[in-house]
């Protein structure tokens, strides 16, 4: 269970390895699983090509809600590889980026969403299945400049976010319900805040590890799939 949730679901967490897991202290509070680490965890990520020192400072699974949420520093160190090693790792590295939160984060700091191949959607209901409104959300209007370093995210409702480069250069086309297709729902996130508000930088870090609450694609995506930033 804390493999699965800390590293992700998705074909580049299967390829990690976590070498020293005897380092893991575990604790059991009702329905929340947690863990700790006294020094860093060592992960082998052989689909992307690094050796991850990772310094767990909190984690914490609430298996009432299904909710991860977890905290830490991480050093990421080249695995060394042959030339055919080498170049697999850095295509496997750029189809983790596409379309990542990072990369999400990152553009909405240059307020370069679309340009960047995201559709950003409101939900209009609670429940599944998501009602989307086809008009596509302009995610400007929710950004403030905090310095010349740091943006502010703050929003009070739920953006369903898709990556397409195609659909996303139709400059100021209303999508329809036909073409919100199974693909989209599939590979799709739903973003919300779970602060207030969100403090992010140019290169997609933000302040606070939990202001954000991820669903759906996203949220399949956790260790396995981290970038150096």
């Amino acid at each position: 269970m804390f493999i699965k949730n800390f590293l992700g679901e998705s074909a580049n967490a299967k390829a990690c390895r976590i070498i020293n897991t005897d380092l893991l202290e575990f604790s059991i509070r009702q329905t929340f699983l947690e863990a700790i680490t006294s020094d860093f965890l060592i992960i082998e990520n052989k689909s992307l090509g690094y050796n991850i020192r990772y310094l767990l400072r909190n984690f914490r699974f609430n298996s009432g809600t299904g909710i991860t949420s977890y905290d830490g520093e991480s050093l990421f160190e080249n695995m060394d590889g042959t030339p055919k090693q080498q170049e697999q790792w850095k295509l496997n590295r750029r189809k983790a980026y596409d379309g990542s939160f990072m990369h999400y984060l990152r553009s909405l700091y240059t307020n370069t969403t679309r340009q960047e191949g995201f559709l950003t959607y409101n939900i209009m209901n609670r429940t599944a299945p998501l009602q989307l409104d086809p008009k596509l959300v302009d995610m400007e209007q929710f950004l403030f400049t905090v310095d010349s370093n740091f943006v502010e995210l703050k929003f009070k409702r739920r953006f369903y976010i898709y990556h397409d480069m195609k659909k996303a250069s139709v400059e100021d086309k209303v999508t329809n319900d036909n073409e919100i297709t199974q693909a989209m729902y599939k590979e799709g996130s739903i973003m919300t805040l779970f602060l207030e508000n969100a403090i992010l930088d140019k290169k997609g870090s933000y302040i606070d590890y939990k202001s954000f609450y991820i669903q759906g694609y996203w949220g399949k995506k956790r260790l396995g799939d981290q970038l150096p930033f």
